[in-house]
């Protein structure tokens, strides 16, 4: 009864596919993949044979934060956002997903970076410099799966950093009507 929020991705995960999922919530970016604050990550191990996975995210109201529940294959887990503890209807957060049923399943290569789901308060805006460059900031958190391969990259771009030789298509983009 005090579920607030639920999210379900149902992924298809092919043979060999080496993984780490990544939580973070804090300080976000709109685009891009920074975040400062707390996180949380595990890694899965590759399977020989093609699997589907359901990854679940739901959030309670706890107080003033929100209590995040995250379930992905094996692993499940629990994530304190006191930064969204002020957030009393999802219409005042923008919800960005990699994939909506309204537009079908989506593919990706297997070494891109998939923000399945990211959550902002829109009107906690702050600008920031970060190493260097100027950043607007919101209220927020993010849930990622990463493949191996792309890990260190992964890391570099969550601290504001642009690694070496980075190429946009690195990042999947959210689920639109273009």
């Amino acid at each position: 009864s005090h579920l607030l929020h639920l999210w379900q991705f149902r992924c298809y995960l092919p043979p060999g596919y080496d993984f780490v999922r990544f939580n973070g919530s804090g300080r976000v970016t709109k685009d891009g993949l920074y975040v400062a604050g707390g996180s949380g990550s595990s890694w899965g191990s590759p399977s020989a044979e093609a699997t589907h996975e359901l990854f679940t995210v739901s959030f309670q109201s706890k107080g003033n934060r929100w209590e995040a529940f995250y379930a992905f294959g094996n692993s499940s887990g629990t994530s304190s956002w006191e930064n969204l503890g002020s957030v009393d209807r999802e219409e005042d957060l923008i919800v960005q997903k990699l994939v909506s049923c309204e537009l079908g399943p989506r593919s990706f290569d297997q070494n891109t970076i998939l923000p399945l789901l990211k959550i902002f308060d829109p009107t906690t805006a702050k600008d920031e410099v970060i190493r260097g460059a100027q950043l607007t900031t919101y209220s927020g958190g993010v849930f990622v799966l990463c493949p191996k391969s792309r890990e260190s990259q992964y890391d570099q771009l969550t601290h504001g950093e642009t690694p070496a030789g980075f190429e946009p298509n690195w990042i999947a983009a959210e689920a639109s009507h273009e």
